[in-house]
């Protein structure tokens, strides 16, 4: 008995020991692609909104066709290790406090500013503002009918399937 609980205490020891180097393996790794993400107060940074976020800054739903980033925005300041507070437009309705994983450094010339900001108040007007030109199809979507609605300032090609109730409710 008392060799089986020697035994025993050897293959679990051996265990632990190579439970440690595999960890101590898969975190030099890890760290060697991740850097921890510091900016300073006052520097430019483009903002990568999520879900509620990115309906507060455009005013519409996400689309994988808009752009990923938004800004650059300069950082007013810095709330713990990881948090950041940006300078905002004021039309913009968000908190503005976000996590350093939600931010990239803005790098080289920072002139566009002032036109995707311009192109941001646009695209929240158009989105708040929807007008529908023309119905270019119908279907039935279950038990709903549905209509393909051209949008005023808006391409055929950005045609959304719009509930048929919900038009006659808005328009």
């Amino acid at each position: 008995v008392d060799m089986e609980l020697k035994n025993r205490d050897e293959v679990l020891r051996e265990l632990k020991d190579n439970l440690r180097r595999s960890q101590q393996i898969m975190e030099h790794y890890y760290n060697k692609k991740h850097r921890p993400l510091e900016f300073n107060v006052g520097e430019q940074v483009w903002l990568k909104p999520h879900g509620p976020q990115f309906a507060g800054l455009t005013g519409t739903k996400y689309s994988k066709l808009h752009p990923r980033y938004f800004g650059p925005f300069k950082i007013k300041s810095k709330i713990g290790e990881l948090a950041y507070e940006l300078d905002l437009p004021p039309e913009v309705q968000l908190h503005p406090v976000f996590h350093a994983s939600r931010l990239k450094a803005c790098v080289g010339e920072k002139a566009g500013t002032a036109n995707e900001r311009e192109q941001l108040q646009e695209t929240r007007i158009v989105a708040e503002n929807p007008t529908p030109v023309a119905i270019l199809d119908k279907r039935r979507n279950g038990k709903k009918m549905e209509a393909l609605v051209h949008w005023k300032n808006h391409s055929p090609a950005d045609s959304t399937w719009e509930s048929i109730e919900d038009l006659q409710e808005r328009f």
